[in-house]
């Protein structure tokens, strides 16, 4: 065996372990959006905020590029120097985001805040994997304001995104490993302190 893989340039005393450095081309999405606000009641504000999302075009594919390959039989085995790219397809389809909230002030040192958001699933069954799991739609957040002083107001914000499951296509376009996987997120939550 070692006579064989020595004639094919494999040295197996260099294992078959290598280091590389990675980067990922990734687009932004060109975004169109608008919004309302309405004051209710001296005391009440309420918004609405309308945005469509071009995934279709920035997320067509992702390459990765993996470069300065440390092992020569790897690079041997894969018949390159130690640099090739891998391009994943991803195949996202153009999603929209629709946000309500509204704002009340309890006094002239404390308001509270209330909002929900919908953002349509932009992932297509047969792309779905980990790496990506943007597949939650529902939101919702609260916030609460706190005035100090004339220059000082506390504020507090805690988002939640709601449990949602996508099941992939069988096959995947991604890998084997991904095909009729069951991808689950939600139930996180985000708190943000922040005096301005």
């Amino acid at each position: 065996m070692a006579a064989q893989f020595g004639g094919m340039g494999i040295d197996l005393s260099k294992g078959v372990v290598a280091n590389y450095d990675l980067s990922v081309e990734l687009n932004f999405p060109q975004t169109i959006g608008f919004g309302i606000a309405y004051k209710a009641s001296p005391k009440l504000n309420l918004s609405a905020d309308f945005e469509w999302v071009n995934w279709e075009k920035a997320f067509d594919k992702m390459t990765i590029k993996l470069t300065n390959g440390t092992n020569s039989n790897i690079n041997t085995m894969l018949g390159n120097t130690g640099a090739f790219d891998l391009e994943f397809p991803m195949n996202w389809k153009n999603s929209f985001v629709i946000k309500v909230g509204g704002e009340y002030a309890f006094s002239d040192k404390f308001d509270g805040r209330l909002g929900y958001a919908y953002g349509s699933n932009p992932v297509p069954e047969t792309t779905v994997f980990p790496v990506f799991p943007a597949i939650v739609e529902h939101h919702v957040m609260a916030g609460l304001s706190f005035k100090t002083s004339k220059a000082l107001t506390l504020n507090a914000a805690f988002e939640m995104a709601l449990n949602k499951s996508f099941t992939a296509s069988n096959p995947s376009l991604i890998a084997a490993e991904y095909s009729a996987s069951t991808n689950l997120t939600g139930y996180h939550s985000h708190p943000l302190l922040s005096n301005l």
